[in-house]
Parts: C-alpha cells; structure tokens; sequence
C-alpha cells in the first residue's frame, strides 16, 4: 500500500489546527471483470463463467442485505445497520440512517496488519524508501469497519468495492 503526507484541519467547530497526516494514496480498484479474469486464471474455469458467477452472487448477497440478513462472503461480513437518535419515549425513536457494514475476518485483517506500506513523495511517486510507522512499518487499522485508519482526522479508507476500471493487481 503506498502512502502520501498531506495537511489537514484536525479538531472539532472553531478550535481546528493545521495538521501533517499520512493518506492512503488511492490505486485503480479491481473491476468484477477483472476479478472474473483473476478467478480463471487461478481455477481453469472460463472467463464469463466466473463473471456470471460473481454477478449472482452479488444479487444474492443484496437480496440477503434487503432481507435484513448478515452475509459472510468468506473474506468478512456483511451487515445491515441503522442509526438511530435517543429519546425518551419509544414514539420518538427515529432512524437517522441506513447502511451496509463490512467486518474482515480474522486473515483478511492480518493481511492488512502485515502488509508493507510505502512512502510516495511529491518528486518521485514510485521509488521511495518505504517508511515505517510506528517503527514496524504495518498501518494501524480499524477492525475492517472501512473507518479512519489514517489518524489525524482524514478518511484514510475507501469503498471497499468491486470499481469499473481493469487496473493490476498488486
């Protein structure tokens, strides 16, 4: 994973100070096409097939969502969620916001622990020494929740998603 530091405001309402924080430097995401090829490469099996498969499975795995029903895709979970305000009587207990959480499980959460993270400077984005951070050179994490891992106040994570563009696999 490569890294970039930026400033960033840090703190809460008018009390905000000017902050230098490491950012998770974006790379082209894996597309379900991608994916698909990668499958067939490794299993033998062709190329659409492993497309229409993972297709079905993400139907699946929505019509589970819509149902209100955790689902493990074997890498984590994924489960339904709601938000909602305190109130002091049932009546007004409102839902505030609806969405999807994903929990790693156990390897894909040692993945990221144990994974290399490198520096990428302004003057040469590809060829830094890797830095270490906090002296083991492994990011912090976030439980495989999808939230702030960077530290500092900025997302540092992103969707998590199967994206649309053929980028490598790294």
């Amino acid at each position: 994973m490569h890294y970039e530091k930026i400033q960033a405001p840090i703190g809460f309402g008018t009390e905000k100070q000017t902050k230098y924080v490491g950012r998770r430097r974006l790379q082209d995401p894996l597309s379900l096409e991608r994916l698909a090829k990668e499958i067939s490469h490794q299993t033998g099996q062709q190329q659409a097939a492993c497309e229409t498969t993972l297709r079905y499975m993400v139907l699946a795995v929505e019509d589970a969502i819509m149902d209100g029903r955790s689902v493990d895709i074997g890498i984590g979970t994924l489960s339904p969620t709601i938000s909602t305000a305190a109130a002091d009587n049932a009546e007004d207990v409102k839902i505030r916001k609806k969405r999807v959480l994903f929990r790693a499980s156990k390897a894909l959460r040692a993945i990221v622990e144990n994974m290399s993270v490198k520096l990428i400077s302004d003057s040469d984005d590809d060829d830094d020494d890797t830095e270490p951070e906090g002296g083991d050179n492994k990011p912090t994490t976030g439980g495989g929740t999808g939230q702030n891992t960077g530290g500092g106040g900025t997302d540092s994570g992103d969707s998590g998603g199967l994206g649309d563009d053929d980028g490598p696999l790294e």
